[in-house]
């Protein structure tokens, strides 16, 4: 469970940088685009703080990279589940990976391909 205090604060922050910086549309943007991500939270697909997370992410890096960070959880996702499922010797079916695991990585591997022009 990812608490609301965390996420909410990175909302605000994404919003505050943006307007220093005057690319407030950016993350306005990357803000609703995440907002889009409410249609599988109701289907059941997403849990609540993995799309808090990502309108988090979205407004603090953009529409574009929101993109970049969910097709990269996703595929690191399967990469996870199969991993799990094989180290456990359980049906695929049956293993749950946690969203915002994946998603962490992805970040943390975008933000730091930035910061060391990768």
């Amino acid at each position: 469970m990812i608490p609301n205090r965390l996420t909410i604060g990175g909302i605000l922050v994404g919003f505050l940088l943006s307007a220093f910086h005057g690319r407030f549309d950016v993350a306005l943007v990357g803000f609703f685009s995440a907002c889009t991500l409410l249609v599988p939270f109701l289907k059941g697909w997403l849990g609540g703080g993995d799309v808090k997370l990502l309108m988090a992410y979205g407004t603090l890096l953009g529409a574009w990279q929101l993109v970049d960070l969910w097709m990269g959880a996703a595929f690191l996702s399967v990469v996870f589940a199969l991993a799990i499922a094989y180290k456990t010797k359980s049906a695929l079916r049956h293993t749950a990976v946690p969203y915002a695991v994946p998603l962490a990585a992805v970040v943390l591997w975008t933000v730091g391909r930035g910061f060391f022009h990768l």
